[in-house]
This record gives C-alpha cells, sequence and structure tokens, in this order.
C-alpha cells in the first residue's frame, strides 16, 4: 500500500510525504517504510510475528539504517488482554502498558509499569451498541485525577455525544462510504509525517472503498479550506 500525504498552506502544497506498507497473506503488516522524494528510505519498521501469532515485534531503524527501537505487542486470548512494550538499543525499557477488554469488550481498562511498580492507568465503559459512556484516568499513585461519562443522541445519519456537563464532545456523520468528523476544539495531530491541523468547527472527511478501507482522508479549515489530504493507494 501507497500511503501519500499532502499539507496545504494558503491553496499551495507546502509538505509532501510518501510511505509504503506491506502485508503478507493475512493481513498483518510485515514492513513500513518513511520516503523522501527521490524514493530513498527515511525511516523503517519491521514487524515480525510469533509461530502462534500473538506476539508482534517492531523493529524501527533510522535512516542510517540503525536500531532505534523495538516495540513488543503480546496479545493474551484467554484473559483479553493486550500487552505493549517500547525498547531501547540499552534494553532499557520506555512504555509498558497492559489493556484489558471485558466480556463482550464492554469494558477496559489499562495498567502502566512505572518505576518497577504496576499502576491503574485508565478505565473505559461501553454500551450494549459499543459506545464509550464512561471513562477514568488516573494519576501515578492510582487515585482518578479525571472522570467523564457521555450520552448520545441520533440525527438522521449523524450521531452526537455529550458529556456530563451538557457539553457537545462528539459530532460525527457517516452516510454512504463518506464519513465526515466535526471538530470541536482546535489542536494538531502528527500522522504519517504530516502535521493534520484539527480546527474548531472545521472537518476531517474520511472516504471508503467497497471493501470499508481508508481511500481518502482531508482536513478542513473552520472557513472550508483543504489544509492536509491523505490518500490510500492498494495493490492487489
Amino acid at each position: 500500500m501507497r500511503i501519500e500525504g499532502v499539507e496545504y498552506n494558503k491553496g499551495k502544497i507546502s509538505k509532501q510525504t510518501f510511505n509504503l506498507e506491506e502485508f503478507d497473506q493475512y493481513g498483518n503488516t510485515t514492513v513500513f517504510k518513511a520516503m523522501d522524494e527521490d524514493n530513498n528510505i527515511k525511516t523503517e519498521i519491521v514487524y515480525n510475528y510469533s509461530p502462534d501469532g500473538n506476539t508482534r515485534y517492531e523493529k524501527q531503524f533510522d535512516k542510517a539504517g540503525e536500531l532505534k527501537y523495538t516495540f513488543v505487542t503480546i496479545t493474551n486470548r484467554e484473559d483479553r488482554s493486550l500487552r505493549r512494550l517500547q525498547i531501547g538499543t540499552a534494553k532499557d525499557t520506555f512504555v509498558d502498558q497492559t489493556r484489558y477488554r471485558g466480556v463482550n469488550l464492554k469494558d477496559s481498562i489499562m495498567y502502566s509499569v512505572k518505576f518497577g511498580a504496576r499502576v491503574l492507568d485508565w478505565k473505559w465503559e461501553y454500551d450494549d451498541e459499543g459506545r464509550l459512556i464512561g471513562e477514568t484516568r488516573y494519576d501515578g499513585f492510582g487515585d482518578p485525577m479525571y472522570e467523564a461519562t457521555y450520552t448520545y443522541e441520533i440525527e438522521g445519519d449523524c450521531v452526537k455525544r455529550f458529556d456530563q456537563d451538557g457539553d457537545l464532545d462528539l459530532h460525527e456523520c457517516i452516510s454512504g462510504n463518506t464519513e465526515v468528523l466535526h471538530m470541536l476544539r482546535t489542536f494538531d495531530g502528527f500522522l504519517y509525517g504530516l502535521r493534520l491541523p484539527f480546527e474548531e468547527g472545521g472537518k476531517m472527511v474520511t472516504t471508503k472503498t467497497q471493501e470499508g478501507l481508508d481511500a481518502r482522508r482531508q482536513y478542513f479549515s473552520k472557513k472550508g479550506d483543504l489544509m492536509a489530504e491523505i490518500t490510500y493507494t492498494y495493490q492487489k
């Protein structure tokens, strides 16, 4: 799969990125490459899998071909957990997180290892339709520092989510192969080497293929100007 990204400034292209992603026969990612304009590799990530398919190993290399990080993702189907580690070249662990999903995926909890001890990090709760209805974020001592509950309203093709204060938290519309996410606050996101401008009053429009895969994502300002675009090209 080829992934092409473009940033725009006043209607003109200000940055372009090119990425390649390779898959095995089961649809697992095996290689991800960030390319420059001359088709040279800037960053390469190689994925390997255990024989049972429950453990994935990612090795991230810099443009000189030197190993930067190793990521390990371990899936345990019995306790419905997913553990993710980020390990440096000196075998030091930067990230160690484990997320557990409840029966029927109605709830979820995440633990992190900090200073050698496992602490409660985040909890989520979902309704029977898989919609998020509550979440709690904890500090390094396992005490709640942020809590939120959510309710939903359905209006035609659109879904609106409100927090416990009655403020609109999510506004998404799906029609055919087009999904529109309305931006409710301003912040910057980063993906595939692009800065993605999420501007309050703007929107992100995702166009899907007939198979349900992303074909294009477009990011618009509140004035309707195209600010960034990502195009996905799949090879059969």
